[in-house]
C-alpha cells in the first residue's frame, strides 16, 4: 500500500475489487475514452486481471480515497529487462473526475516506478481525441513520441493513439524542478 497526507490510498488489488472494476468496465465514458474492454461478470474481470498480474508483469493499484472508497485504479505493465512499463490510469467514479485525484495518484505512481521499481522509462497510449488527458499528461510531464494510426477499432471505426513518454532523467528534473509537483 502507498498512502499519502493527501486525499488518496493507492494499494494492490484484491478479489473484491471485481465489483467495481467490472462496474467502471460498462461505464460508456470509459469504454469511449480509453478503450477499456468489456466483460460480462466481476468473475470474469477478476480473472483477466489476475492473469495479467501473473502473465504479463501488471501491477494494478486500487485508487481509493482517505475514506477507503475505491474510486478508479492505475496499471503499470512493467518490462523488467528493459527497465520500463506502461502505464495507465482510469477515475471510473464519475463524481470524483476532475478533482485532481487523478493527479494524485500519477504523481504517486511516478514515485513508484522511477523510485521504488527503478525503471528508466514510462509510456502511455491517449486516443486521439481525448484532449484533457492529452493536456493533463503534458502538465504532468510526459512528451508526445508519436501516433499508432488505426490501433483499436472503437465504436464502429478505426481510432488512433498518440503514445507520449516520460523518462527518469525528466521525471528527477521535473521533481527537483517541482514541476509535476505544484
Amino acid at each position: 500500500m502507498i498512502k499519502t497526507k493527501n486525499r488518496i490510498i493507492l494499494r494492490k488489488f484484491n478479489k473484491k475489487d471485481s465489483t467495481s472494476m467490472f462496474k467502471w468496465a460498462k461505464n460508456h465514458f470509459l469504454i469511449r475514452y480509453i478503450g477499456a474492454s468489456t466483460v460480462n461478470s466481476p468473475e470474469a474481470e477478476y480473472r483477466r486481471l489476475i492473469d495479467k498480474i501473473k502473465n504479463q508483469g501488471r501491477i494494478i493499484f486500487m485508487i481509493e480515497t482517505q475514506k477507503r472508497k475505491p474510486i478508479g485504479y492505475i496499471y503499470i505493465d512493467v518490462d523488467k529487462k528493459n527497465k520500463k512499463a506502461e502505464f495507465s490510469i482510469a477515475i471510473g467514479e464519475k463524481d470524483c473526475r476532475s478533482k485532481g485525484y487523478g493527479t494524485e495518484s500519477t504523481k504517486m505512481a511516478l514515485d513508484y516506478t522511477f523510485g521504488r521499481l527503478k525503471l528508466n522509462r514510462i509510456f502511455l497510449k491517449v486516443l486521439t481525441f481525448n484532449l484533457s488527458a492529452i493536456n493533463f499528461y503534458e502538465k504532468i510531464g510526459f512528451k508526445k513520441e508519436g501516433v499508432l494510426r488505426q490501433d483499436i477499432y472503437l465504436n464502429g471505426k478505426y481510432v488512433d493513439f498518440i503514445v507520449m513518454s516520460m523518462l527518469k532523467k525528466e521525471y528527477e528534473n521535473n521533481k527537483n524542478k517541482k514541476q509535476i509537483y505544484r
